[in-house]
This record gives C-alpha cells, sequence and structure tokens, in this order.
C-alpha cells in the first residue's frame, strides 16, 4: 500500500471517529492529535477564530506545552496562521526562517503546513502543523491535510463546537 493510500485510508477512519465525538474538548483534541500523528509533526495545534474580536486562539495543542497554548494570541492576518485564517486558503513553508510571516513559537521548528477549517467559504478555525526539518512536509502531504481538515469542519459543526459556527436550524424555522 501507496504512503498516500494509507494516509487517506486513515483520514477515513478519523473522519469517522471524529463524527462520533460530541465533547468540543476532547474534539480539539482529537483533531490535533490525528493530525500530527498522520503527518508525522513535531507539534501542532487547532486554532479557533473568534468571529468578534477577529482573535486566534489554540483549543488544542500537541507538542507545544500548555504555556505556549496559554500565551499565543494572534490577530487575523498575523503571522502564517493568522495569513491562513484571513485569506483561507492553505500554506506550505518549507523554511519558516525564509518566511516574514512567521511568528516563533519553538525554536526548534523548520517547516510548516496550516490550512483552514472552513464551513462553505467561512474560515472557523485552523489547523497548523510543525517539523523540525527544512522541508518536513510536502505538497502531498499539504493536500492531505486539506482533506483531514474538511472531515474536522464537518466533526466540529455537528458538535456545534465553535462560537460563531453555523449552527443546525430547526427545519421548521428555515
Amino acid at each position: 500500500m501507496t504512503r498516500k493510500a494509507r494516509k487517506l485510508t486513515a483520514i477515513f477512519e478519523i473522519s469517522k471517529a471524529l463524527n462520533e465525538q460530541n465533547d468540543p474538548a476532547v474534539l480539539f483534541q482529537l483533531i490535533v492529535d490525528r493530525a500530527t500523528e498522520l503527518m508525522g509533526a513535531s507539534s501542532g495545534s487547532v486554532i479557533r477564530m473568534d468571529p468578534d474580536s477577529g482573535t486566534l486562539c489554540i483549543e488544542a495543542e500537541r507538542g507545544l506545552g500548555p504555556e505556549v497554548k496559554d500565551a499565543m494570541r494572534l490577530r487575523l492576518g498575523e503571522g502564517i496562521t493568522g495569513w491562513v485564517a484571513r485569506e483561507g486558503e492553505p500554506v506550505l513553508v518549507p523554511d519558516v526562517r525564509m518566511d516574514p510571516r512567521y511568528i516563533q513559537a519553538n525554536p526548534e521548528v523548520r517547516s510548516e503546513m496550516a490550512v483552514p477549517v472552513k464551513w462553505g467559504s467561512e474560515v472557523m478555525g485552523v489547523i497548523n502543523l510543525d517539523h523540525f526539518q527544512v522541508g518536513g512536509f510536502s505538497e502531498e502531504d499539504l493536500e492531505l491535510l486539506i482533506a483531514f481538515a474538511n472531515a474536522a469542519a464537518v466533526a466540529l459543526r455537528n458538535a456545534n463546537a465553535l462560537c460563531g459556527w453555523p449552527r443546525k436550524t430547526d427545519p421548521g424555522k428555515e
């Protein structure tokens, strides 16, 4: 089985698990844990965008530490993550030292990829993964993370996990 086929199979299995989870805190952690495992990332985070303030807050992390989770607040457009949230486009940065958008949370990080978590065209958050090696992620990894983020968006919407996410409505009131 090819590496890509294994990852696609994993995304299918993960999306099933995500859609069986309704506790937002557990769901956020499950998303970041599975994404970092799937992509072989050194660290990762799931970032929620507060639609009222435009502030990006880490909801769950793996490999960053609670001090980074609690301290890191970005504005829309700030850093690579903020750029992805504002533009609604994924980004692959082979060497963060060469990207002026990069804001250091860990001095060991050398490459990063970040993808928007969207519902329709609306960006609700970002999945961000880091690697300690330059060129640690490929274009194929980015494509797979985009697919993973789409599955995560459905699970988050179903769990009503984010303030500002489109809510399920009463069919009689549509």
